[in-house]
């Protein structure tokens, strides 16, 4: 009789501990590492697709307000350059930003070459959900002044509860910043 409660226990033993090394086994290691480590490269891939986005249409501002200023520069009527002539103008050549006349403000600012006092503060940004939006009027300067224009536009992030998108400057509906300024001389009349 003690061989037979000898024999069961050493079963009862075995059971256990294949049991235990069915769950403790090495098949559900890679799952492990998987949840682990994919929360870090999806973090590190929307960064690098949200920095990517982000500069394209930085880019694409740039490039945008310097055709504008160029066609301000060459301009003979001062008179045609409104905030909203100007706001169309980098609209039609920006391409990749919808609702873009809704989303942009300019400044033109004359810079006195006595003192070359440029503005400090910059230019502020449109509230998007405000339905109305300040008049904003510009001063296109005269032939021969130096013209300072300002330019912000607010764009919505591509992933904007990701890391990237979390440390971009924000308004309060969540859309992010993106400047652009540059001088010129307007050209002699």
């Amino acid at each position: 009789m003690a061989r037979g409660r000898n024999r069961k226990g050493k079963e009862g033993r075995r059971g256990l501990a294949s049991l235990l090394a069915r769950l403790v086994g090495e098949r559900g290691a890679a799952t492990i590492e998987f949840a682990i480590i994919f929360p870090v490269l999806f973090a590190v891939f929307a960064s690098t697709l949200e920095l990517g986005i982000y500069l394209t249409r930085q880019v694409m501002l740039d490039r945008a307000v310097d055709l504008t200023v160029r066609a301000i520069r060459l301009s003979s009527d001062r008179g045609a350059i409104t905030h909203d002539a100007v706001k169309r103008m980098i609209c039609d050549n920006i391409g990749i930003v919808s609702n873009c006349t809704r989303s942009v403000r300019v400044r033109l600012d004359v810079v006195d070459p006595a003192s070359w006092q440029f503005p400090q503060a910059p230019v502020s940004c449109v509230d998007r959900r405000a339905e109305i939006q300040p008049v904003v009027t510009l001063t296109p300067g005269q032939p021969g002044d130096i013209m300072l224009m300002s330019v912000c536009l607010v764009v919505d992030p591509l992933f904007p509860g990701a890391t990237l998108g979390l440390r971009l400057e924000q308004d309060a509906s969540g859309g992010v910043y993106i400047y652009s300024r540059t001088a010129f001389v307007n050209e002699p009349a």
